[in-house]
């Protein structure tokens, strides 16, 4: 990075060369939604309803195990008991469980 001189000098321009490249793209995506979601990207529902989107999946490299695990976390059994599932920005499956149905007889 700091093309072989490991002078103080040359890592002070470094580190602070850094800190301001972090602090403008941090600034650049607060201030624009767009610029947001080209770097920190944008949830993915991967279940509604009890339906299941392999192709969500697929593109955002999920695998049937992660998936099964993060709903057994969450005290799903199967697909069909899952209102909602989403991967978050920060590699989270968020999972909502459906509401209970009355049972008639």
């Amino acid at each position: 990075m700091n093309g072989g001189d490991n002078s103080l000098l040359g890592g002070l321009i470094s580190a602070t060369s850094l800190i301001a490249i972090n602090y403008f793209v941090g600034f650049a995506t607060f201030k624009s939604k767009r610029i947001e979601a080209i770097v920190e990207g944008r949830p993915q529902l991967i279940i509604h309803n009890g339906k299941l989107y392999k192709d969500t999946m697929a593109k955002m490299h999920l695998t049937d195990h992660e998936l099964q695990s993060a709903l057994r976390q969450a005290g799903c059994t199967c697909v069909d008991d899952v209102h909602s599932a989403v991967l978050e920005n920060n590699g989270v499956l968020s999972v909502t469980k459906r509401k209970a149905r009355a049972e008639t007889e």
